[in-house]
């Protein structure tokens, strides 16, 4: 059984009283209907566990998620245990999602924090998302190039059973730390 409990809500400044302060006293008690709603919201309510099951993440995931400020508990129990609001679940989703499209952990962030701006047009989200294609395609680019550099690397190598020291991949790749082109 709960015991009953007292918030202090601080001083009445508000009600033109600054020297009161604002006390409620609320019945925890079995058969009240405080009681029986703490107990309806928290079954409702998801562990850290319970949530890392459901999302397809491990715990120290979802914790790293919230000390990154990606993922919020929506209570904590009196026992300390993090708990969970059912739209957790989706918006762990949502970050894998954006992971999968290369979007890093900040522009994740970012992208949750738009969406919970009212202010925020889709324009913002547009311009992340046509920063991030940028950054990929110029990713994309690079590995080309150092897929050519290694075919050509790999077309020069015998692949015999010559020395390693008469290689001509370590050759090219010392060529390449010298400045001389391979």
């Amino acid at each position: 059984m709960l015991a009953d409990s007292v918030v202090d809500y601080g001083s009445a400044t508000h009600l033109n009283m600054p020297e009161a302060r604002l006390k409620i006293v609320l019945d925890f008690g079995v058969h009240s209907k405080v009681y029986t709603m703490v107990l309806a919201e928290q079954a409702r309510m998801l562990t850290i566990g319970k949530l890392a099951a459901i999302a397809e993440i491990s715990t120290d995931s979802l914790r790293y998620y919230e000390r990154e400020g990606l993922v919020r508990p929506a209570s904590l129990t009196r026992a300390g245990y993090r708990l969970y609001g059912e739209d957790s679940a989706q918006r762990i989703q949502f970050i894998k999602h954006a992971q999968a499209c290369g979007f890093t952990l900040a522009e994740i962030r970012e992208l949750l924090e738009l969406r919970e701006h009212t202010t925020a047009c889709c324009s913002d989200v547009r311009r992340l998302a046509v920063e991030k294609k940028l950054q990929i395609e110029a990713r994309i680019k690079a590995l080309k190039t150092m897929s050519k550099a290694l075919d050509i690397m790999i077309s020069n190598c015998a692949g015999d059973a010559i020395p390693v020291g008469e290689c001509a991949i370590l050759a090219a790749l010392e060529e390449a730390k010298s400045g001389k082109k391979p």
